[in-house]
């Protein structure tokens, strides 16, 4: 698996949306993390499927979540 690391601001908003999902229900904040952990490790897995956007940071979506 490739090494990765989040910027300072996407770790930041990645924190603040965790908290307001766990604030609604806690449930939906761990889903939330886990959908997360999940797009991180399919990236780090297979990083030339997803699109570059800022070289060398790459984007993936789920869709459960805005």
């Amino acid at each position: 698996m490739k090494r990765f690391g989040f910027h300072r601001a996407a770790r930041e908003e990645a924190n603040a949306a965790a908290k307001h999902y766990a604030a609604i229900s806690p449930a939906l904040g761990e889903r939330f993390y886990e959908l997360v952990e999940q797009l991180v490790t399919e990236i780090a897995l297979a990083p030339q499927r997803y699109r570059q956007f800022a070289p060398p940071a790459r984007r993936h979506f789920g869709s459960d979540f805005p």
